[in-house]
C-alpha cells in the first residue's frame, strides 16, 4: 500500500497526534508540486491500494485531483483517512466519490462529544464528525463505498469501548479499529495521562469479544497491540501491523525527534538501530527516489517504526516474533517487560488452534484456551536493547 501525504494542516488538535511537529510536515507538503504528487501516485509499482493520509487531507485543496490521478493510474482501492468533519457536507462528499475514492476511514474517538472533544481538543467536532458518519452513510446506498472507522484507544475512551462499538455499528461502519496508542509524535510526550498498559487494555478488549457475536467479531479489529499481550483475545480480531510505503523528502528521516544527525551517530555507537539507521541512510541519500528526482525517495513504515521500538532476547522463541515489530521503546522505559511473554505452540509451527494457555503474567479474566507462554519476562537491563 502506498500512502501520499497530502494535508498541510488539520481543523483538529488531537492530544495523541502522531505527527507533533506540524510545522515541519507542513513546510514538507507544502513543497511538495502537484506534479510530485502525480509522479509518487503514478510511480508506485504496486497499484493495490493508495492512501490519502496526514493533517487532515480533505483540507488539500487539490485532493480530487489526486484522487483522479489515483483512479486514471489504476489503482484498485483508493482510500482516504479523515477526521469526517469535512465530509459533513454532502456536496463535497459526493464529489470525491464520483472522483474515484471508494474507501474511507473516519477517526472517532468516543460515542459522546465530551469523550472525542476532549480528544480532538476541539469544540464541535464529534458533531460534525457524526454528520460525516451519516452522510457516508448515505452514499453507501447508491454505490460501492468501504466505510471504516478508526478509534485511539486511551484511558479517556477505555472503559466505554462497547459503547463506542454500539454507537458505530449502528451508523454502517463496515469495520471498527481500535488503534492501541502509537507511541510517537504527541502520543510519547502524554504517555503518563493517555497511555494504559496493554494488559488494561486487552481487558476491554476482551469484555468487548464477550459482547458480541462471532459475526459481529468480523466488523472488528484491534491493531497494534502486541499478541502476546492480546492471548485472551479471539484470534482474529488482533490485526497484523499495516504495512505501507511513503515518499520523504531526501535528507530527512521522515522520524519526529530523529535527525540525519541522529542516524550517523547511531552508526558510530554500533546501535542495535544500525540496520535500520543503514538503510535510511542509503534511501535518504537518493536511492530508491522517483525517477528523475532527487528530492523524494521511498521508505516503509518498517524501516521509520524500527527506530522506535525494541525486542529483548526472550522474543526470539515467540511464535509470532517473525511479525511481531516489537514494543515502543517509550512504553518498555515507562512500564518494563512483565506484561510481556514468550508464545510457544503446543502443535505444528504456524498452527493456531488447539494451543494452551497458562495464566503466567495475564489476568484472571484473560486466561483462555489460546497459547502456552515462556516464563522468565523479567525486566530487561538497557544493555539488552
Amino acid at each position: 500500500m502506498l500512502h501520499v501525504l497530502v494535508g498541510a494542516t488539520c481543523n483538529n488538535n488531537c492530544i495523541f497526534c502522531m505527527e507533533s511537529d506540524r510545522g515541519r510536515r507542513r513546510t514538507h507538503i507544502l513543497s511538495q508540486s502537484a506534479d510530485d504528487i502525480r509522479r509518487m501516485i503514478e510511480s508506485y509499482p504496486d497499484k493495490t491500494e493508495i492512501l490519502f493520509t496526514s493533517g487532515e487531507p480533505t483540507l488539500a485543496p487539490r485532493l480530487p485531483d489526486y484522487i483522479t490521478s489515483a483512479h486514471t493510474a489504476g489503482y484498485r482501492t483508493i482510500a482516504l483517512i479523515s477526521n469526517g468533519r469535512r465530509l459533513s457536507y454532502p456536496e463535497y462528499t459526493r464529489h470525491l466519490i464520483e472522483c474515484g475514492l471508494n474507501k474511507i476511514t473516519v477517526s472517532i474517538h468516543g460515542h459522546r462529544p465530551e469523550i472525542h472533544d476532549s480528544l480532538t481538543r476541539t469544540g464541535g467536532s464529534f458533531l460534525q464528525t457524526v454528520r460525516g458518519l451519516e452522510n457516508l452513510a448515505r452514499e453507501k446506498r447508491r454505490r460501492p463505498l468501504d466505510l471504516h472507522s478508526s478509534t485511539v484507544v486511551v484511558g479517556r475512551n477505555l472503559p466505554y469501548l462497547v459503547d463506542i462499538y454500539e454507537f458505530l455499528r449502528d451508523k454502517s461502519v463496515d469495520r471498527m479499529v481500535f488503534n492501541v496508542l502509537m507511541l510517537k509524535g504527541r502520543g510519547l510526550d502524554h504517555i503518563g495521562t493517555l497511555m494504559p498498559t496493554y494488559r488494561q487494555i486487552a481487558s476491554k478488549l476482551h469484555e468487548l469479544a464477550q459482547r458480541i457475536s462471532a459475526a459481529d467479531r468480523q466488523r472488528v479489529t484491534v491493531a497494534d497491540i502486541p499478541r502476546c499481550t492480546a492471548l485472551g483475545l479471539p484470534f482474529d480480531i488482533v490485526g497484523d501491523q499495516e504495512r505501507f510505503s511513503q515518499f520523504e523528502p531526501s535528507q530527512s528521516l521522515g522520524v519526529e525527534g530523529l535527525s540525519m544527525e541522529d542516524l550517523r551517530r547511531m552508526q558510530a555507537e554500533g546501535s542495535n538501530k544500525m540496520l535500520q539507521a543503514s538503510l535510511l541512510d542509503v534511501v535518504s541519500e537518493g536511492e530508491g527516489c522517483l525517477e528523475g528526482d532527487s528530492e523524494y525517495y521511498l521508505t516503509t513504515r518498517e524501516l521509520k517504526d524500527g527506530l522506535m521500538r525494541t525486542k529483548r532476547p526472550l522474543c526470539s522463541t515467540c511464535i509470532h516474533e517473525p511479525g511481531c515489530p516489537g514494543v515502543w521503546e517509550g512504553y518498555t522505559a515507562r512500564y518494563g517487560w512483565d506484561e510481556f511473554i514468550s508464545v510457544q505452540a503446543d502443535g505444528p509451527p504456524g498452527e493456531k488452534t488447539n494451543q494452551k494457555q497458562r495464566a503466567t503474567n495475564l489476568p484472571k479474566e484473560l486466561s483462555s484456551t489460546v497459547g502456552t507462554p515462556t516464563a522468565g519476562a523479567e525486566p530487561r537491563s538497557k544493555s539488552e536493547k
